[in-house]
Order: structure tokens, then sequence, then C-alpha cells
């Protein structure tokens, strides 16, 4: 939860999963609400209406090496990790990890994004990595390479009246895996040298 609408404002505390909340509005994908913790501000992708269904509880395999790799290496770069919540099929069923990153509004903070970024695609099959989608970028696979995510009319279509700075993935690189498909082996460490 945060003091305004918007990743600037500061964090005013993490909101339990599953909580009631009250809404007061939702503008822009964000929502004023008041928790437990106060009132505040919450990206509205995080809410939904009813009663929560069963979950999965943990990430799996391939999710908790992207986990494991990017905290030994990248420590300082990152903020913290959005794993298992509602709204996207790879974050509920566990699959998918969001890797906050440090200043991202910064040329630092883009440039350490870049280099976890390519340190993920130059090791995607020893950590089962699947896609990313960073800096308003979604990487498909060698083949395609990086093509534009919210200006394609391709991707993130459920968005397309809530962009901002994380919708476009401007602050985090969202990693998807393929579950349990690592084939682990030596690492390429050659984007540390970036």
């Amino acid at each position: 939860m945060r003091s305004g609408a918007g990743v600037n404002h500061r964090s005013l505390g993490v909101i339990s999963k599953g909580e009631k909340l009250t809404v007061h509005l939702s503008t822009s994908g964000w929502s004023k609400v008041t928790s437990s913790k106060g009132t505040g501000y919450v990206s509205s992708t995080y809410l939904s209406v009813g009663k929560p269904t069963a979950e999965i509880k943990s990430v799996r395999p391939d999710t908790q090496r992207v986990m494991d790799t990017v905290r030994r290496l990248f420590s300082g770069d990152y903020t913290s990790f959005g794993t298992i919540r509602p709204g996207s099929v790879g974050h509920s069923s566990g699959w998918a990890v969001d890797v906050m990153i440090s200043r991202y509004n910064s040329a630092g903070g883009v440039q350490a994004g870049d280099r976890i970024a390519r340190f993920l695609i130059d090791n995607r099959s020893q950590l089962g990595v699947s896609y990313l989608i960073w800096q308003d970028q979604i990487w498909l696979g060698a083949q395609k390479g990086w093509e534009p995510y919210s200006t394609s009319g391709k991707y993130g279509t459920h968005l397309s009246k809530n962009w901002n700075d994380t919708s476009r993935h401007m602050d985090h690189i969202h990693v998807e895996t393929h579950g349990s498909s690592a084939r682990g082996g030596a690492l390429d460490y050659s984007a540390l040298n970036d």
C-alpha cells in the first residue's frame, strides 16, 4: 500500500493476502482502500471481488531457482520479488516472479535491470525461463527477440486503460518460467560484465 496512486509514492506497508478491504475509489489502475494498515493506495490488479479461492501456496521449482540466482548475483540491483497473487495465470500458479528494480527510473537502475534481463535470457535453459517483460518490451524467445509490449495491441490488452510504470513493466522484470524444466548446469556470467 502506498501514500498515493503510483509506485513513486512511499510505501505504507504490505497488506496481507486475502484481507478484506474497503475500496473508496479506483482510477488509472490504482484504488484508494482502507485496510488494517490504514488508508492508502494499491494497484487495482491486486484486488478481487468475493472470497479468495484456494491458491497455490508456493512457487514452482524454476521460479524459485530464478529468485535464488537473482538474490545471489544481483543484491542491491533489485528491491523485492513479487510472486503468488491473483490477476495473472503465471503469478497465481507460481510460474512467475516480478523482480522489482532499484531506482528503476534512473539510468543506473535501467542498466541494472538490463543486466538482470540479459543474464536470465543467457541462462534461460539452465533456469527454466520461458519469457520476460521489461521496459515495455516482451522477449518471447531467441527467434523473436524483444518486441513492443503496451503499444503492440497483442499483449496486456486487459491493462489497456490502465497503463502505468508497473503495468508497462518499467519498474520490474516479469519472469515467466516453465515451472520445472530447468536443466541446470554451468551458468553464463557474461552479462555481469556489462
